[in-house]
C-alpha cells in the first residue's frame, strides 16, 4: 500500500485511538510513561499516529528530554514494542535544544515522522526520519526537511 495514511489523534491516560474512518480502536490504554533521571513521570505532548492498515505508530514529544519518541501497536491496540522507540533523541544529528510537534504518516511502504527542531540559532527547522514497519530505521540520522 503506497497511499498516504495519517490519523491525527489525541492521546492521554484514559484516551483511545480514534480514526475518522475506523472509529475507536480498542479500549483506553496508556501508550508509554517516560520518566526523568529521578524516576518521576514526565509530560508527553503532541501525540499523533499513523497506520499502514495493520500497524499503528504513535509518536509524541517528551517535555523533559525535548526528544521525539514513538511506539508501535497492532490493529487490536496491543503494544508491539516493550520500550519507547527513540525517533529523535539528542544523539541524532547535531545536538538540539528542543524537538517538538511530531507528525506521523505512512507513505511509500514506511512510516515518516517529521518534527520541529530548534538548535539555538533562533530559527526552528523541520526534521524527519523514516521508519520501517518492523521498527527499524531506514537511515541512521534525521533528515532536514525544507518546507
Amino acid at each position: 500500500m503506497n497511499g498516504l495514511r495519517m490519523a491525527a489523534i489525541t492521546l492521554m491516560v484514559g484516551a483511545s485511538l480514534r480514526s475518522a474512518n475506523a472509529g475507536t480502536v480498542g479500549f483506553p490504554f496508556l501508550i508509554n510513561q517516560n520518566v526523568d533521571a529521578g524516576g518521576q513521570p514526565t509530560d508527553q505532548w503532541d501525540h499523533r499516529a499513523a497506520t499502514d492498515g495493520n500497524i499503528w505508530l504513535v509518536v509524541w514529544a517528551d517535555a523533559w528530554s525535548c526528544e521525539i519518541y514513538g511506539i508501535r501497536l497492532d490493529a487490536q491496540g496491543c503494544l508491539l514494542d516493550t520500550v519507547a522507540l527513540p525517533i529523535a533523541p539528542n544523539s541524532v544529528g547535531n545536538e538540539a535544544t528542543e524537538r517538538r510537534l511530531p507528525v506521523a504518516a505512512w507513505f511509500q511502504n514506511a512510516f515518516w515522522v517529521v518534527w520541529q527542531e530548534y538548535r539555538g540559532s533562533g530559527v526552528r527547522n523541520g526534521w524527519g526520519r523514516r521508519m520501517n514497519a518492523d521498527g527499524t530505521y531506514a537511515h541512521e540520522h534525521g533528515l532536514y526537511v525544507r518546507l
